[in-house]
């Protein structure tokens, strides 16, 4: 804090916010609601899961994966879960986009956060196969895969392969900074 302002240091991110600053432009507005919309993604996506994990009779967390929760008649709330949390995810996808516009990870850091959001989308499209005895009534052994079971894995590993990518490219941008320890906040 300096004279009351927040201040924040880092390439590109030299402004003050707060007190007598000037108002943001719409260009900036914009980037700051889809990096938040991107940062609601998580605790939605997880806020969502575990209510229906401890409210869904047969459901038991410690055996059952959370896109196990896409089948029954209740199966429409994780479907919509996905979907929700994958456009939140690419919502914020353009917003490092936006942000990191010039440099390194500024082209592929979002397109493969933006990976991540569709294999989410897909993971809502394409439901899991009811196993290990969920929804109540499933055998607990049930050894196929539907053709809609394997393309919801196929967008779950997808997805996750993007987002461990965009963690390495983004991490090698800002391990070249200048500040290493990255942007700061005083």
């Amino acid at each position: 804090m300096i004279g009351g302002m927040l201040v924040l240091y880092g390439p590109g991110r030299n402004e003050v916010v707060g007190r007598g600053a000037a108002a943001p432009s719409t260009s900036t507005v914009l980037t700051r609601r889809l990096l938040s919309a991107g940062a609601l993604a998580g605790p939605v996506y997880l806020g969502v899961g575990l209510a229906q994990a401890l409210t869904r009779p047969g459901f038991d967390i410690t055996r059952h994966d959370l896109s196990l929760l896409s089948n029954g008649d209740l199966g429409w709330i994780q479907v919509t879960n996905f979907i929700v949390s994958g456009v939140l995810v690419i919502a914020g996808a353009l917003g490092v986009r936006r942000a990191l516009r010039a440099g390194r990870a500024g082209t592929w850091g979002p397109l493969l956060v933006g990976v991540y959001g569709l294999g989410l989308i897909g993971a809502g499209f394409f439901v899991a196969d009811p196993v290990a005895g969920f929804p109540p009534g499933t055998p607990v052994d049930t050894p196929t895969f539907s053709w809609h079971g394997l393309l919801h894995f196929a967008s779950g590993g997808i997805g996750f392969l993007g987002l461990i990518a965009a963690t390495l490219v983004c991490a090698r941008r800002f391990a070249a900074l200048d500040n290493a320890d990255g942007p700061r906040i005083q």
